[in-house]
C-alpha cells in the first residue's frame, strides 16, 4: 500500500529519491518540514520510495480512480489508519477489481490517551 506522510520519522528527516527503510516516530507529533512518499510492505514494514517513484506507481496503477484517505485525530498508523484503509480497499475490491486505489495521507497525531487535554 502506498502512503504519504508528514510525520517525522525515526532517524534522518531528509527525504530521499532512493528507497530506504522508514519508521514512524510515534512519540513526536509535530509535522516534519518535508513530506515522505512511502510504501507499506506489511505490518510495521515501511519504505520511503520518493516522490518520482510514488507518482509513477500511481500513474501506472491499473485502478480507475485514486482515493486519498485523510484520517481523524488521535489515529496511529498500525492501530487505526492502515486497518481502516485495508477494510475500505477490500470493500472497493469486492465491488469491482481495480476500481479504486486507496492512498492514506498520514499526519501527526498524539501518541497518548485522552482527548480533553489535547483539544
Amino acid at each position: 500500500m502506498l502512503f504519504i506522510t508528514n510525520r517525522e520519522p525515526k532517524g534522518s528527516i531528509k527525504a530521499t529519491a532512493k528507497a530506504k527503510p522508514f519508521q514512524f516516530d510515534l512519540d513526536k507529533n509535530a509535522p516534519a518540514n518535508t513530506v515522505f512518499y512511502c510504501e507499506r510492505k506489511g505490518e510495521r514494514k515501511y519504505s520511503e520510495i520518493g516522490s518520482a517513484s510514488f507518482m509513477k506507481r500511481l500513474k501506472d496503477s491499473p485502478s480507475k480512480q485514486i482515493l486519498l484517505y485523510i484520517h481523524g485525530f488521535s489515529n496511529r498508523p498500525e492501530d487505526h489508519i492502515f486497518p481502516r484503509v485495508e477494510a475500505l480497499q477490500s470493500m472497493f475490491d469486492a465491488r469491482e477489481e481495480n476500481l479504486v486505489e486507496v492512498v492514506p495521507l498520514i499526519w501527526p497525531c498524539d501518541n497518548d490517551f485522552g482527548i480533553i487535554k489535547d483539544y
